[in-house]
């Protein structure tokens, strides 16, 4: 540890398994063990992640590596801290408490971003969680704008009908009911007891569905 005794607390792309981590930390640092900072913090995303300092929302789960001073550089650099110069600074390095998973609380440092806290919020700390939370976040969207085409005094209208896309297909694969006709699926579907039609590529509100309805569905 004499060469890598400067701590760093990493919590997105420079974990294991993360874009940055094989180019910077694999064989270069001295992973140290995981850990979760003792204070709570603000943890938001757009592709990587940013750690604001003064919303305390959660705490923030990563890893501690050890480093030296040429490694150390390289990390500043890369995540665009210049020393003395928080304000221009992209992300600026802090030292913070971490608890490590014996219970141990050791002090490193962690880089801080004031930037992006309007981003895609992930309230458990843990940017592993991003993709899954960020899928949860569209399906809901979508999920909404069916419910409010449901009262539109002009369902044909184009500014009232949802364009397909993958979010769009994964909702309705798990929340919609599709009409099938001798065993053939139709561009007909049942959400929520509202019936909706795709057409082309975009989905139209046609009515509430009776009660009646007895055409298959699947």
């Amino acid at each position: 540890m004499s060469e890598n005794k400067h701590l760093v607390f990493v919590y997105g792309t420079l974990r294991k398994g993360g874009g940055l981590h094989g180019s910077l930390l694999s064989g270069a640092a001295v992973f140290i063990g995981n850990g979760i900072t003792v204070e709570k913090y603000h943890m938001t995303a757009s592709g990587c992640p940013f750690v604001h300092p003064e919303i305390p929302t959660s705490r923030i789960v990563g890893e501690v590596y050890g480093v030296g001073p040429a490694l150390l550089e390289d990390l500043d650099r890369i995540e665009g801290f210049r020393r003395g110069e928080r304000e221009n600074s992209n992300y600026y390095r802090s030292t913070i408490e971490v608890e490590m998973e014996d219970g141990k609380i050791i002090e490193a440092d962690i880089y801080f971003n004031v930037r992006y806290a309007d981003r895609f919020a992930i309230p458990t700390g843990d940017f592993t969680d991003y993709k899954r939370l960020e899928e949860v976040a569209r399906r809901n969207q979508v999920l909404k704008q069916l419910r409010d085409i449901q009262t539109v005094e002009n369902p044909e209208d184009e500014d009232n009908q949802i364009y397909m896309n993958a979010a769009v297909e994964e909702a309705l694969e798990k929340h919609a009911k599709f009409v099938y006709v001798n065993g053939n699926k139709t561009g007909l579907f049942v959400f929520e007891g509202h019936l909706y039609n795709i057409i082309e590529d975009s989905i139209v509100y046609v009515e509430k569905a009776p009660e009646t309805f007895t055409v298959e569905l699947k």
